[in-house]
């Protein structure tokens, strides 16, 4: 990953951390069969590209299309055909990478961090109560 994308250190920042340290629990499998827990769609492969995006948030600004693929276990086809959707409603934005014109950078928009956030924050809450 260049060393321009990078994002500044998010040590300060104790909600980013807790909200990716949910999306590592989330993707780790954590969906435990506790009845309290509200529904999330994390099965949903949109969500596991959302995720898998907000999640590298952490350490780079950008991550490329085939890495979220990769990450989210999701068909290349499948991955690109939803991150154009995902694209098209706003929630990620897409850009060439300058020094390879074959890669492309994604990121979320602010539509989409809060879209992710709020649905971290209610897991998050969820697990709280169920002392998990």
């Amino acid at each position: 990953m260049p060393s321009h994308l990078a994002l500044k250190d998010m040590d300060g920042d104790l909600h980013a951390k807790r909200m990716t340290g949910v999306a590592n629990l989330l993707t780790k499998g954590i969906e435990t069969e506790c009845n309290e827990l509200p529904p999330f769609p994390a099965m949903d492969p949109r969500w596991r590209i959302l995720i898998e995006i907000y999640k590298s948030r952490s350490v780079a600004a950008y991550t490329s299309v085939s890495f979220i693929a990769t990450a989210a276990e999701i068909p290349d086809t499948t991955s690109l055909r939803l991150q154009k959707a995902l694209h098209d409603d706003g929630m990620i934005k897409r850009c060439a990478d300058p020094a390879d014109k074959r890669r492309i950078w994604v990121s979320l928009t602010p539509k989409g961090v809060a879209i992710v956030e709020a649905a971290l924050a209610g897991f998050a809450e969820a697990l709280d109560r169920s002392n998990l």
